[in-house]
């Protein structure tokens, strides 16, 4: 079951003992070119986030995350992922290449066959099962 937390309105979901990290990507997330290929989860200095992502990723120190690299199913395509600690010390989840996260929603929406406003559905990061999961929160066990 994710459980919450709300990082100064924006909120992030999480299941520490499953490996799992949420949120909804931002509009610059969706974009195609010159997109934010990164998902902001909260500074290093606050304790409550770096508790999490120690636990998520089985460190001692958040220092440890930095590089962290995963290749993550998503639609039938590998998306390479990478766990980042920017230097404004924001813990970031980085996908690769730019455009990656609107194109790999395109995609999504069209096996999907309808028009998803991605704004309002929650990118899962699932790092036991290394994949990448769309899901509608109004249906998802919060």
């Amino acid at each position: 079951m994710l459980q919450t937390y709300n990082l100064a309105g924006t909120v992030i979901y999480y299941d520490s003992d499953k490996k799992v990290i949420a949120r909804y990507p931002s509009k610059s997330n969706l974009l195609l070119k010159g997109a934010d290929n990164s998902l902001y989860f909260g500074m290093t200095s606050n304790s409550d986030v770096d508790k999490i992502f120690c636990k998520i990723f089985s460190v001692s120190n958040i220092k440890k995350i930095q590089d962290l690299k995963y290749d993550l199913s998503f639609c039938g395509e590998i998306v390479e992922v990478f766990i980042n600690i920017n230097a404004e010390g924001q813990i970031q989840v980085r996908f690769n290449n730019d455009g990656t996260i609107g194109r790999i929603l395109n995609k999504y929406e069209d096996a999907e066959h309808e028009k998803i406003d991605f704004t309002k559905m929650l990118l899962v990061v699932d790092f036991s099962h290394n994949e990448i999961r769309v899901k509608n929160p109004a249906i998802f066990k919060l």
